[in-house]
């Protein structure tokens, strides 16, 4: 298995990604595609190119026959190839390894600028793709990992304090699909059930921080497509509210 990841990018194109959503191969490029232009916003030129380089091969260690015995190496076998047969540069590497984190609640969110901007360019490419498709969780059924997906994007964007307005990027990851799904040509609904679902989960991520409800109510009814504002107008409501003025002020505001 001395082959470069680069050269198996073509057997890519065999393997089908999710029902209706078209090939791997299909993927990496529309990822390819998200991560320059989110890494051009998040970081400037040079992490969007290696951003671009990484998405480009870091689906390639799927179709190896390592991968192939043991999935929970995906990633892993990924940064080794990529470092030791493709001779990309370190950082490269890692995002290979790290767009897959956080793989749960409990895992750690990459560390790189590279691996920040290809993981939430996976993400966004996943949710975008399903709810356009009409994929989304019912009830506790989640097949594809929507719910870890979007928790996924919102620690990332909430522990590396990038700001980033999701809803505009949401649209941008569903224009990817145009050319391949019909239902990309008309966005509309399927975009507006999509952002209601990662509002839903924004919300619940920070009540789950211990913020009261009706204040995280509140501040995401007047925006909280950027996580960092959000986050930022939620602290200042936190501390307002703890103002012996504040009962009064509500009172006023109410009336």
């Amino acid at each position: 298995s001395k082959m470069p990841l680069a050269e198996r990018a073509a057997a890519l194109d065999q393997v089908i990604f999710l029902k209706g959503l078209g090939s791997i191969g299909d993927r990496a490029k529309r990822l390819a595609a998200l991560a320059r232009n989110l890494g051009m916003v998040l970081c400037g030129s040079e992490t969007a190119s290696r951003a671009a380089a990484a998405a480009g091969l870091c689906k390639c260690d799927l179709v190896t026959a390592m991968v192939g015995e043991f999935p929970e190496l995906q990633g892993h076998m990924g940064e080794i190839y990529a470092l030791e047969l493709d001779r990309v540069e370190a950082e490269v590497a890692v995002a290979v390894r790290e767009h897959y984190l956080p793989r749960g609640a409990d895992d750690v969110v990459p560390v790189s600028a590279t691996g920040t901007v290809l993981a939430l360019a996976d993400r966004l490419d996943l949710l975008a793709g399903c709810f356009l498709k009409g994929l989304e969780p019912t009830g506790s059924r989640d097949p594809y990992g929507l719910r870890r997906a979007a928790l996924g994007i919102i620690r990332i964007l909430d522990q590396g304090g990038q700001n980033l307005d999701l809803t505009k990027w949401l649209e941008k990851a569903a224009d990817g699909y145009r050319g391949l799904l019909p239902e990309a040509d008309t966005p509309e609904a399927p975009l507006a059930g999509l952002k209601r679902y990662l509002r839903e989960r924004v919300q619940a991520h920070f009540v789950d921080r211990g913020m009261a409800h009706e204040l995280v109510g509140a501040a995401v009814a007047t925006g909280w497509g950027d996580l960092v504002d959000l986050k930022a107008r939620l602290e200042a409501l936190h501390e307002l509210r703890r103002d012996p003025r504040f009962p009064a002020l509500v009172e006023l505001v109410e009336r």
